[in-house]
C-alpha cells in the first residue's frame, strides 16, 4: 500500500467497523422481518460506502465482495430473490468482512473472498433465472 494511504488504515478500520455493525443489524432485520424494505437500503447504503472505501485503500477482495453483496441485495429489493434464501450467505459474507478488518488491523493482508463471492454469484443468478 503506498505510503500516502497507510496513513489513513486506522480512520478506514474505524468507519468500517461501524458500517459492518449496521450492515450486521440490517441483515438481522431482514432475517427477523423480510418484508422490512427499510433495511434493505441501510444494507446498500453502508456496503456502497464500505465498497467506495476499500477502493480508495486498494483493497480490492474487500471491494468484490462488498459489491457482490449489493447485487443481492439489489435482487431483494426487486424481488427477483427470496430474502430467506440468502440471510445465511449474507451473514458469512459479513464474517468475512469482520475477519478481513481483524487482520488489516494486525497488519496483515485482506482475506481472499472469491468462494463467497461465487455463491453470491450463483444465488443471485440462478434465482433471477427462476423469477
Amino acid at each position: 500500500m503506498p505510503q500516502d494511504i497507510a496513513q489513513y488504515t486506522e480512520l478506514f478500520l474505524s468507519e468500517a467497523k461501524q458500517h459492518l455493525l449496521a450492515m450486521n443489524h440490517a441483515v438481522l432485520t431482514l432475517e427477523k422481518s423480510p418484508g422490512k424494505t427499510a433495511c434493505l437500503s441501510d444494507l446498500r447504503r453502508a456496503l456502497h460506502t464500505l465498497k467506495s472505501m476499500a477502493a480508495t485503500m486498494d483493497y480490492p477482495c474487500t471491494v468484490r465482495l462488498c459489491h457482490a453483496m449489493e447485487d443481492v441485495v439489489d435482487a431483494i429489493r426487486k424481488n427477483t430473490l427470496k430474502a430467506a434464501a440468502c440471510t445465511d450467505v449474507l451473514f458469512e459474507c459479513l464474517d468475512a468482512l469482520e475477519a478481513t478488518l481483524n487482520e488489516l488491523e494486525r497488519g496483515s493482508s485482506e482475506l481472499e473472498t472469491t468462494a463467497l463471492v461465487g455463491r453470491l454469484q450463483a444465488l443471485a443468478t440462478r434465482e433471477a433465472r427462476q423469477a
